[in-house]
């Protein structure tokens, strides 16, 4: 129990938020002490939660920090006014449940990480130009087509919800799959087992 409460936990993925780096069904580590020195950096994959006892985890993926200007307009998101650099990588259909999402690379300043979007019914909100505080940090799931929290069928909750939120909400950094079972067939999915997350 010492373990679990400072040093590493184990959280399990139950939706399609963190899609293509995470799938519904995976269980991932979560290095309570990975929070490096100087906090996160953008492109960092981070564990928060709210200050309720017992809030659950979510896992998403930094991509602005204090300082920045932040502004998002359906799918795509500006850096200091700039819109975020994307290239196309490749169809996910091979892996996904349900066919239709397009793979892009988003480079945000000197990092690259994979994101993901429907190629039809990208939600069209969006969010005026903010910047961030000092001890803030901008958040985003890397399913970028996840329905805004309010409406009755979301399942991910990011800053283009909650808005920033303060750096004393992390709660560790994500670090390997430990273990993957797909919930709708029950198959483990042996490739996904000892992936790092990035």
């Amino acid at each position: 129990e010492l373990t679990e409460q400072h040093l590493v936990t184990v959280s399990p993925v139950k939706h399609a938020g963190m899609y293509p780096t995470l799938l519904p069904g995976d269980q991932v580590l979560i290095d309570k002490l990975g929070i490096q020195e100087g906090g996160p950096k953008r492109g960092d994959v981070v564990a928060v939660s709210s200050d309720k006892p017992d809030a659950p985890i979510h896992i998403l993926r930094v991509v602005g920090l204090g300082g920045d200007i932040i502004r998002v307009e359906g799918d795509m998101l500006y850096l200091d006014d700039e819109p975020l650099d994307r290239i196309p990588y490749q169809p996910l259909d091979d892996v996904l449940e349900k066919p239709g999402m397009l793979a892009m690379v988003e480079h945000n300043e000197d990092v690259r990480y994979l994101i993901a979007m429907a190629n039809h019914g990208i939600t069209n909100l969006s969010i005026a130009p903010m910047k961030l505080g000092k001890q803030r940090m901008f958040l985003l799931s890397d399913n970028r087509s996840q329905i805004p929290l309010g409406d009755e069928r979301a399942k991910i909750r990011d800053s283009r919800n909650f808005g920033s939120l303060s750096l004393d909400k992390l709660r560790g950094t994500p670090r390997y799959i430990l273990w993957s079972q797909d919930p709708a067939t029950g198959e483990i999915r042996w490739e996904r087992i000892g992936i790092r997350i990035r």
